[in-house]
């Protein structure tokens, strides 16, 4: 549990730091002290309450005419695909695991292998509703929302809040998912509790770090350690 609750401390820090990338650090680094699908319902109540902080901090600068009009509805569109594969691997929790850690290896490899480019409307569009897909699956969307929209300019307390209630919004599709799946309940309350001190201690870290901490290197090192923890998941599942 100490290691658990580390690993899930840094998962909030990026979380804070970025906006996003918080699911997906601790997803992977997590599935090494428990399996994905007892660790989701446990993460994503708590991750709501970080994800609403952001939001009542920084409600001035959502974007809401790009959360509202443009990635919300193509993520929706993914999600019940996503939400089939969910329940489909459930049973089959290696397959499930080796499936997430391809995923968090290429993201990591795509990100670190240079800038990402330019996605026309169709691209962007079919990006979005992808990271729709993963995040019915494996609550972890964002890498892909950021390849979607890394090129419109945002500065990063926007970008951080726009992002921030994206994830309110589709952590409560998930928790209805993980409700009808019967995975959430009184065990997984109890390990989101455990989860709280993490939650405290990343975001008050992170709060500290946004505003000083250089973006692009900061990105370059959590995009490394994707890449080596997706490498490690996958092939400790194959």
């Amino acid at each position: 549990m100490i290691g658990l609750a580390l690993v899930v401390a840094v998962a909030f820090l990026v979380e804070t730091v970025t906006g996003f990338g918080g699911t997906v650090v601790a997803v992977a680094l997590a599935s090494f002290f428990m399996p994905v699908r007892e660790y989701l319902p446990a993460h994503v109540p708590v991750n709501l309450l970080l994800s609403t902080w952001i939001v009542a901090r920084d409600w001035s600068a959502v974007d809401r005419p790009l959360l509202f009009r443009r990635v919300l509805p193509a993520m929706v569109l993914g999600f019940p695909l996503g939400a089939w594969v969910f329940s489909g691997l459930s049973a089959h929790h290696g397959a499930l695991e080796a499936a997430f850690g391809g995923f968090v290896a290429l993201v990591g490899a795509y990100r670190l292998a240079g800038p990402v480019a330019m996605l026309g409307p169709v691209a962007t569009q079919g990006t979005l509703a992808a990271a729709g897909v993963v995040h019915g699956a494996f609550g972890t969307g964002g890498p892909l929302v950021v390849i979607a929209l890394s090129r419109l300019g945002l500065d990063k307390t926007t970008f951080r809040a726009t992002l921030s209630a994206l994830w309110m919004v589709l952590s409560c599709l998930l928790l209805a998912l993980y409700a009808r799946e019967g995975v959430l309940g009184e065990e997984s309350a109890r390990a989101s509790a455990v989860l709280v001190p993490s939650l405290l201690v990343g975001s008050v870290a992170g709060q500290w770090l946004h505003a000083r901490i250089d973006a692009e290197r900061f990105r370059r090192a959590v995009d490394g350690m994707l890449l080596v923890a997706g490498l490690l998941l996958l092939g400790r599942n194959l």
